[in-house]
């Protein structure tokens, strides 16, 4: 949203490591470490613990990867509660892996959570999952280029999408000998209208 509190990490030939872990709650905090060359020593070039204070309920983060054989992991602990994050996360060649760890967090109070993933070349490796979704709304877009890869989407034990809540998944595996895992154990319109759709 342009806004002071958007965040966007640019890489290159490295294998970097990016951990993001939002605090979820309105104007929140988002701590960041970025490992740049992923071998767990902190450096020069390092961001260790960096705490960004959300003016808003609304933040942009924006990973273009480049090369090297990256890890993104996101992770949420607090509830996103009327909150809007927008992902988009270009993790480039290479042998990649993004995670989305709810932490048995939930997304509710009119949250709104997309992901616009792309991955290019090589054997790259996504897991998104989630628990209760309540009167919000997720939508991913996924593109996972050539490759053999791999990609989870799962819903925790205890899972819900209620109270006019929505899921909608598009995923694109590509080409290769791709593997798309879903872990479907969720309770969907109990209590309140609830969708879930996945092409």
């Amino acid at each position: 949203d342009t806004n002071l509190d958007d965040v966007r990490i640019t890489g290159s030939t490295e294998n970097t490591i990016i951990r993001i872990d939002d605090e979820g709650v309105s104007a929140g905090s988002l701590t960041i470490d970025v490992d740049k060359t992923g071998d767990g020593i902190a450096g020069p070039n390092d961001v260790v613990d960096f705490v960004l204070n959300l003016s808003d309920d609304t933040s942009v983060i924006e990973l273009n990867l480049g090369e090297g054989n990256d890890t993104v992991v996101y992770s949420l602990s607090d509830h996103l509660q009327g909150s809007t994050r927008d992902l988009l996360i270009d993790l480039g060649g290479g042998l990649d892996s993004f995670t989305f760890d709810p932490n048995v967090k939930n997304i509710e109070s009119s949250s709104v959570l997309s992901f616009d993933v792309l991955a290019g070349a090589g054997k790259d490796s996504l897991e998104i999952e989630f628990r209760k979704v309540i009167g919000s709304s997720i939508n991913l877009d996924v593109s996972l280029g050539g490759g053999s890869d791999f990609c989870l989407l799962g819903f925790k034990g205890g899972a819900e999408i209620n109270a006019d809540a929505s899921v909608q998944a598009d995923i694109d595996l590509g080409n290769g000998n791709n593997d798309l895992t879903l872990l479907l154990d969720c309770d969907v319109g109990v209590t309140g209208q609830g969708t879930l759709d996945i092409d």
